[in-house]
């Protein structure tokens, strides 16, 4: 006859040996990976990236970039509706701001995020503010009103005054990132790059800073518009 044997039975080792379980398959940070969403995606081979924004169905516009990129994609991403989106799948692919912040710093190091933050499309592409080409009118109006109460213009010279303040003044990207206000984004985000632990804390901090770019941007356009007209009065023969 068996006989059979309870647990309190086994004194060798002090328990039952139980079946051996498969081991855990452990996350290597720079794993392939490639996730597909309605509105973005983010593939990764290596250290080669390839994301995108926006659909042409749906949004109306489509952005596509690769690891250059890296920093708009994430400024823009934080600005849009898919943000939570973005977060909980990077956590679901373990996907960790770590492992991508020598890509993010490598790009940013080549100026990319400083056209994002300082306005994107709707100002340097769509004109908002100032970045029609064309500096405010009643601005204009206001300030001829003042030459020419000082002496300095006749009011004979106001389509030439007018004419001369739009030809004379420039206002581009490709001007701005020249700047010294340029410069002090992309140390910006710099050290918000290096600082941050997650993409959550990158986001927060990006949103921190944006009320400092505006204000800069803003400086920087009240600048170009008032030399605008200090050529035209220049021109015209004004002081």
């Amino acid at each position: 006859m068996k006989t059979k044997v309870s647990s309190s039975d086994v004194k060798e080792h002090g328990r039952i040996n139980k079946p051996a379980m498969k081991p855990s398959i452990p996350f290597k940070p720079n794993a392939d990976v490639s996730i597909s969403e309605h509105n973005w995606t983010f593939e990764k081979h290596g250290n080669k990236l390839k994301l995108s924004l926006g659909n042409l169905s749906d949004a109306g516009w489509f952005w596509n970039g690769d690891e250059t990129d890296l920093n708009g994609f994430l400024i823009r991403l934080n600005s849009s509706k898919v943000r939570d989106e973005f977060l909980a799948e990077m956590e679901k692919n373990k996907i960790t701001f770590e492992s991508l912040k020598p890509l993010l710093l490598k790009a940013i190091e080549k100026g990319d995020g400083i056209y994002e933050l300082s306005g994107d499309n709707l100002l340097w592409k769509f004109g908002e503010g100032l970045a029609s080409g064309r500096p405010d009118a009643d601005y204009i109006k206001e300030r001829f009103e003042e030459l020419v109460a000082d002496g300095t213009l006749r009011e004979t010279q106001k389509q030439m005054f007018e004419d001369e303040t739009i030809n004379n003044f420039s206002f581009t990207f490709e001007d701005f990132e020249k700047t010294d206000y340029a410069k002090d984004i992309k140390e910006s985000m710099q050290k918000m790059a290096k600082s941050s632990k997650s993409f959550k804390e990158y986001f927060n901090q990006l949103e921190d800073d944006k009320d400092t770019r505006l204000e800069d941007v803003n400086e920087y356009l009240s600048n170009q518009e008032y030399e605008a007209i200090q050529k035209a009065t220049e021109n015209l023969g004004g002081k």
